[in-house]
């Protein structure tokens, strides 16, 4: 049997998986919780020790009928396994839920995996950083192509002017190399949707948004992704925060 990889002791949600396997809400968040029995349950013959009582603790928004149920989808989409071991370790030997991940199971947060506490919050933020220099020196190379008007042309309001197609097709391609591996949120306060809609890059490569319900959806219109991507374009320090 494989070593489960060493991930982070704090319950972080995988988007891609939770899109794959069509999970809810709670679904995720309980998954995510099992991935992290193996930093401190006890583990008999592979699997980890949970009561329902330990669960409704540490997750209190969860009922025991909803873990009950969620343990269940689990299950039955071949994510985990459970069985009752007993716990000699313990006075009494009781017997409790023993769960397991299947090598499906497995996939859960596993390109997430942390070498350290925050190297990888440190490498996305450099490549934040990078993401912005490079709109600005595209942003300053499209001003220089720009002519001078002339002094006698009496100025008149008009729109700001788009950048080249060329700029945000190289723009859109190093924001989804950056936040399609990392599944960490793009932004959110864009302009024409609520507040609370939080965009990302999902599995397939594809503009997505949490809607403020906690739905995940993948944008299918033309013109909101073409809007949403000038306007992150012409607010690069707006890559990578959330605001609350």
């Amino acid at each position: 049997m494989s070593a489960l990889p060493q991930r982070t002791e704090i319950l972080i949600k995988d988007l891609p998986f939770q899109e794959k396997y069509r999970l809810s809400h709670t679904q995720t968040d309980l998954m995510a919780y099992l991935v992290n029995l193996t930093h401190w349950a006890i583990n008999i013959d592979g699997y980890f020790v949970i009561a329902t009582s330990k669960i409704r603790s540490d997750l209190p928004a969860m009922g025991q009928k909803t873990i009950e149920a969620s343990l269940k989808v689990l299950k039955d989409l071949g994510l985990i396994s459970c069985k009752i071991v007993e716990v000699t370790q313990w006075r009494g030997s009781p017997k409790l839920r023993g769960v397991k991940l299947s090598q499906k199971g497995k996939e859960y947060n596993a390109k997430l995996v942390l070498p350290s506490r925050d190297k990888e919050v440190k490498k996305l933020k450099a490549q934040i950083k990078e993401l912005q220099a490079m709109v600005e020196k595209l942003s300053m190379v499209e001003s220089e192509d720009v002519p001078p008007k002339e002094e006698t042309t009496k100025a008149q309001p008009s729109l700001p002017q788009m950048p080249p197609k060329e700029a945000i097709n190289q723009f859109v391609i190093e924001v989804k190399k950056y936040f399609g591996v990392s599944s960490q949120p793009i932004c959110n306060a864009v302009p024409k949707w609520h507040k609370e809609t939080t965009f990302y890059i999902n599995s397939y490569n594809k503009l997505s948004v949490i809607t403020p319900q906690k739905e995940y959806k993948q944008l299918k219109n033309p013109s909101e992704i073409k809007y949403f991507w000038e306007w992150l374009f012409n607010n690069p320090n707006r890559i990578g925060k959330i605001i609350s």
